[in-house]
């Protein structure tokens, strides 16, 4: 009788014993499947968050050539205090069901962590030192299918920590496994944890890179139009003011004004064949379009660049020419010497040196196509 009893305590020990590495094996499942969760609830956040980013960069910063230069500077310069249209309203809603979420969110909280007190409370210690003791050995290693307690199935004994090859998942509840010693086994399920990586979690990851990439691309393409538009809008502006002059307008502007808008003709024109390369608002065959709007500016810039020379030039000429005229007069009414023909010839070739004096001033002055200036 005694011996029958004691097997029954060691029987009933052992399935006790089993009882308690099972729920180990569930705690363990639990924290997982927490782990789990958490992460593929943090993926749709971020998934989430991309797309609202995406969405307020288009709505942002979407512009055509009717934007003024004053909103593509400011969108360039702080791009997250700029707020379109409607948009400080819905911002202000989503503040406030944010802040409503999260009273919601830690009032619940606050619920949540009282009930789990009053459950600690309530179970026993020694309950609970017991499964500590028990999950500290229940250790695995992520190289296969890791067992996370001992199972005796017939006469084959699978401990805690080996690795097994799984043969067959047909039954959820019990899986068929090779163990290390090249024993099959029918075995529970639950004390086994199927090692990384986590495909599931590589393709989610691979989608949230693949959509963050998307996104910078996006933004690049977007800043890129911005600087684009900047550069077009300030070069029409400095095209129109310069076809805009009159002769009347050109001489009466100072040199130095007349060479600083022809530089920075020049300027605007490499800023915007820089910044309009690859953008999306402008083609190749506008670009050459613009190419040839800017260049017969710029020539007109340098014909009235060059006029404006020429005309002091004809000016200093008239001068001299004036100033030798005056003494040739003079000359003409002195009376003449003791020997008129001796004084007429010196007159005469002095008066050939003069005029070959005013003929080089004429010479240098260049003639009238001189002032043609080919566009390139």
């Amino acid at each position: 009788m005694q011996v029958q009893v004691q097997a029954f305590l060691a029987a009933l020990q052992t399935q006790w014993s089993w009882m308690l590495q099972l729920c180990c094996c569930i705690e363990t499942h639990l924290k997982e499947n927490t782990n789990y969760f958490q992460f593929f609830a943090e993926v749709r956040e971020a998934e989430e968050l991309l797309r609202k980013t995406e969405e307020t960069m288009r709505r942002k910063f979407s512009c055509d050539r009717g934007t003024t230069a004053t909103r593509l500077e400011d969108l360039l310069q702080d791009p997250g205090a700029i707020n379109c249209p409607g948009e400080e309203e819905e911002e202000e809603e989503e503040e406030q069901e944010k802040e409503e979420q999260e009273e919601e969110e830690q009032e619940e909280e606050e619920e949540e962590e009282q009930e789990e007190e009053q459950e600690e409370e309530e179970q026993e210690e020694e309950e609970q030192q017991e499964q500590e003791q028990e999950c500290e050995n229940n250790r695995f290693v992520h190289v296969a299918v890791r067992e996370n307690a001992r199972a005796k199935m017939g006469t084959v004994t699978v401990h805690k920590n080996d690795a097994c090859a799984l043969l067959s998942h047909a039954q959820p509840q019990q899986w068929r496994v090779l163990s290390a010693a090249g024993s099959e086994a029918v075995v529970p399920s639950v004390c086994f944890l199927l090692p990384p990586p986590n495909t599931e979690a590589l393709d989610a990851v691979r989608r949230l890179e693949a959509s963050h990439q998307q996104l910078q691309a996006l933004w690049q393409e977007l800043h890129q139009d911005l600087r684009s538009l900047r550069s077009w809008q300030y070069l029409t502006r400095h095209i129109q003011q310069i076809q805009s002059w009159t002769p009347v307008t050109f001489r009466a502007l100072p040199a130095e004004e007349a060479r600083q808008a022809l530089c920075g003709l020049e300027s605007r024109y490499q800023e915007f064949l820089r910044d309009s390369q690859g953008a999306r608002s402008f083609q190749p065959d506008e670009r050459c379009s613009w190419s040839a709007t800017a260049r017969p500016a710029r020539a007109r810039e340098q014909d009235e660049s060059l006029c404006r020379s020429y005309i002091s030039q004809l000016k200093d000429i008239r001068l001299r020419l004036e100033s030798c005229e005056s003494r040739t007069v003079h000359r003409l009414r002195l009376p003449l010497q003791a020997d008129a023909l001796r004084d007429c010839a010196q007159r005469q070739a002095e008066q050939q040196v003069r005029g070959a004096g005013g003929a080089r001033a004429g010479d240098s002055c260049g003639t009238p196509s001189d002032m043609r200036v080919t566009p390139e």
